[in-house]
């Protein structure tokens, strides 16, 4: 279904995998999907809770929302990041949603850039539910009032104090925070849970043989 969808270069192609969540999972009606760059800070039942009965998706808008929804539309409107999703899997079944994708992705695949995350916008952004910012934190460390215009949280005060405790911290592109020479906001707590892993020590082994010539 998704091949010539392009992805970015740090990007496997199994992230795709999220809109398939509905299909893969049968008897679960609702879902919370999770990348592997973040940190959760609370008590995730929070999100799970959250209302989405009349949506498909909860998410939270992308930091990049006017650049890609100009890419993706010509104009700026809503972009989802999609690191964060709380799936109304039961309603999107309902729906067959399998078809719209297929449909969709046939007529629109040269347009996509972001893998996945273009797709679940191209298809389903009419039916995305708007998260707090705290529920997928990835601006890093400064607020343009401009650039949030249109965002559940776009009060600059609130925005410094979901910077310093998010809910979610996620760190998106290729900036990584298991990488040496990086800097990013919280980038020491996600080390202290890197380490409690049962893979850790050969995590460390991967880490030996990356290079900051490769980011």
């Amino acid at each position: 279904m998704f091949d010539g969808v392009k992805v970015e270069y740090y990007i496997s192609k199994i992230s795709f995998a999220r809109l398939l969540i509905p299909t893969v999972l049968p008897n679960v009606d609702k879902a919370i999907y999770l990348d592997s760059d973040l940190i959760v800070r609370t008590d995730i039942a929070k999100l799970y809770e959250i209302d989405i009965s009349d949506y498909y998706f909860a998410a939270v808008e992308d930091a990049g929302w006017r650049y890609h929804s100009k890419r993706m539309y010509g104009k700026e409107t809503s972009y989802y990041n999609s690191g964060v999703l709380l799936i109304n899997s039961k309603e999107l079944r309902r729906d067959e949603y399998p078809g719209k994708l297929k449909k969709t992705i046939f007529q629109n695949k040269t347009k996509y850039e972001l893998g996945d995350q273009d797709v679940l916008n191209d298809v389903f952004r009419h039916k995305i539910k708007p998260l707090s910012i705290s529920w997928n934190f990835h601006h890093d460390s400064y607020f343009t009032p401009e650039m949030y215009v249109g965002y559940v949280d776009c009060d600059k005060d609130k925005f410094i104090t979901i910077m310093n405790n998010p809910y979610i911290r996620h760190f998106t592109s290729p900036r990584k925070p298991w990488l040496v020479g990086i800097k990013r906001k919280l980038k020491n707590e996600y080390l202290f849970y890197e380490r409690l892993t049962p893979f850790y020590k050969k995590f460390l082994n991967i880490k030996k043989n990356i290079s900051m010539e490769t980011v």
